[in-house]
C-alpha cells in the first residue's frame, strides 16, 4: 500500500501511529520499521508505505528488498515534524508520539469523550507522547495553534515563553468540556 498524503507531517502522522517495533534503515527512507516476517512500514517525502505477504509469512531480506524497491521509486525527503520535535527529549518518550489533526486519531489511546474538546481547526496540529514521570505513566498532549485553542476556552497551559520544559515551564494542563466544566 502506497499512501500519499497532504504533507510529509501527514506521513509521519500516519507512520507513527502504526507504532515502531523493530527499527531498520531504507534507502532513501525518513523511517521505518518491520514487523518480521509480515510487513515493512516506512514514510519518506509525503508518502506513508505499508509492503506486505498475504497468506504465509516472507523472508525479512526479500521484503526489505522489496520495500527499498518501492523507496527508490518515490521522492527522497521527510522531517519529523516540528511540533514533535518540541516535545521533551528527556525523559525519552515510551513509545513513538502519535501526531495527529483530529481527535478521532486518538481516541484508542486516549478518550476524550468523544467530544471535540482540543477544538482542533484544518490548519491546526497536535502530537501524542507518553512518558515515565515519578514511576508514574504520563500522557501529554501538545497542540500548535494554542490561541485558536484558548480561544476556545477549552485547554488553559501556562508556559511563558512558549517552550516547553517538564517542571519548569508548564505548570498546569487542565483539559475541560466547557458546557459541564467535567
Amino acid at each position: 500500500e502506497v499512501w500519499r498524503t497532504a504533507s510529509s507531517d501527514d506521513a509521519y502522522g500516519l507512520y507513527a501511529g502504526t507504532g515502531p517495533q523493530q527499527p531498520t534503515a531504507l534507502a532513501n527512507a525518513a523511517g521505518a520499521w518491520l514487523e518480521s516476517g509480515s510487513r515493512a512500514y516506512f514514510w519518506q517525502n509525503r508518502y506513508f508505505v505499508v509492503v506486505g505477504s498475504i497468506g504465509a509469512g516472507m523472508d525479512d531480506a526479500a521484503l526489505l528488498q522489496f520495500a527499498e524497491r518501492v523507496s527508490r521509486a518515490l521522492p527522497a525527503g521527510g522531517k519529523v515534524p516540528a511540533l514533535v520535535a518540541r516535545l521533551p527529549a528527556e525523559p525519552a518518550p515510551l513509545a513513538a508520539p502519535k501526531f495527529f489533526r483530529s481527535e478521532m486519531a486518538i481516541q484508542n489511546d486516549l478518550w476524550l469523550g468523544g467530544k471535540d474538546v482540543l477544538g482542533l481547526t484544518p490548519s491546526s496540529s497536535a502530537v501524542l507522547a507518553r512518558y515515565k514521570f515519578d514511576g508514574a505513566a504520563v500522557k501529554t498532549i501538545l497542540v500548535d495553534k494554542a490561541e485558536d485553542v484558548k480561544r476556545l476556552g477549552r485547554i488553559t497551559t501556562i508556559a511563558p515563553d512558549g517552550d516547553i520544559k517538564p517542571g519548569k515551564d508548564v505548570t498546569e494542563c487542565t483539559i475541560t468540556d466547557k458546557a459541564s466544566e467535567n
